[in-house]
């Protein structure tokens, strides 16, 4: 018995015609049909007694039958599903660690792709800095590292891979007085007013915060804040100006409650890359970078 004769044989049950089973399978209504009168005749039994294309009533075998080819068909997807889920040998749970930043608009469309080809997966969230990203994966209390890397020398075994640069803006409130200048801002600018950072160590380990440093930035206002929505509610506050990543402020930025300034050095982008441990399949390695390139460098 073909598998695709018995769900058109259920279907048809369930919906009550042949007509409703072709909307539900997405095939034609002769087709179902079709699939009925094969899985008649494997059976040597008649299942139905057709009323007409929109009514079919079960025969008393077809009535019989049909509770063992419903648990059937149940029991073949089960084990389907089971086979997918544990092709990689994975556990039940694997765990991922990344910053605020590159997290908010990545992680979720990751493990969207992971579900589609691994059913039931468990994923834990950790958010980090990019040296505890790094020191877990190596340490073993993570499995896989999103992160702007360091220039941190990682042990063998380890697999590494860029998956693209993200793009870097200067922002702040509408009516900030930085927002009202005219001309591109300049270094001294950004020395006058509080700049809200999610990096203790800007200056020295960010790529923007290096950039800075090297064009001439003597000195910052600073505060320190480590959630981006938090970063986003001080600046559209006006308690400072920000540096983020224009992803997670494309939505501030079309409906006007954060803008962009317009900075004569420009910013550099910063570039990701993804650290998986040893136990991590090739498969999954693939799965999850080719996601991640395709999220980071869409437009």
């Amino acid at each position: 018995m073909e598998l695709k004769n018995i769900e058109a044989f259920i279907k048809s049950v369930e919906k009550g015609s042949f007509s409703s089973a072709a909307d539900e399978l997405f095939i034609t209504q002769p087709a179902v049909s079709a699939r009925i009168r094969g899985l008649e005749r494997d059976l040597g039994v008649q299942l139905f007694k057709r009323v007409n294309r929109n009514k079919v009533i079960l025969t008393p075998v077809g009535e019989e039958v049909y509770p063992y080819l419903k648990e059937g068909l149940h029991l073949i997807h089960k084990a389907h599903e089971q086979i997918r889920k544990n092709r990689f040998n994975l556990p039940l749970n694997i765990t991922m660690a990344c910053n605020n930043h590159i997290g908010a608009f990545v992680v979720a469309e990751l493990y969207k792709g992971l579900l589609d080809r691994i059913p039931n997966l468990g994923l834990s969230i950790r958010i980090n800095i990019a040296e505890e990203i790094i020191k877990g994966v190596v340490e073993g209390s993570g499995d896989i590292g999103l992160t702007d890397m360091t220039d941190q020398e990682l042990p063998e075994g380890l697999t590494v891979i860029k998956v693209g640069q993200v793009e870097n803006i200067l922002v702040s409130a509408p009516d900030h007085p930085l927002a009202q200048k005219k001309g591109t801002l300049t270094i001294q600018d950004l020395e006058a007013y509080p700049m809200i950072l999610n990096n203790k160590d800007f200056l020295t380990t960010s790529p923007c915060g290096q950039y800075l440093k090297k064009h001439g930035l003597k000195r910052l206002n600073e505060m320190q804040v480590y959630n981006l929505g938090w970063v986003k509610i001080l600046v559209k506050k006006g308690l400072g100006i920000a540096i983020l990543q224009r992803k997670n402020v494309q939505d501030e930025l079309e409906n006007g409650t954060l803008v962009e300034l317009p900075f004569e050095e420009g910013l550099p982008s910063t570039p990701y890359y993804l650290i998986f441990s040893p136990s991590i399949p090739t498969e999954i390695k693939r799965i999850i970078s080719s996601t991640a390139k395709k999220l980071i460098n869409s437009s």
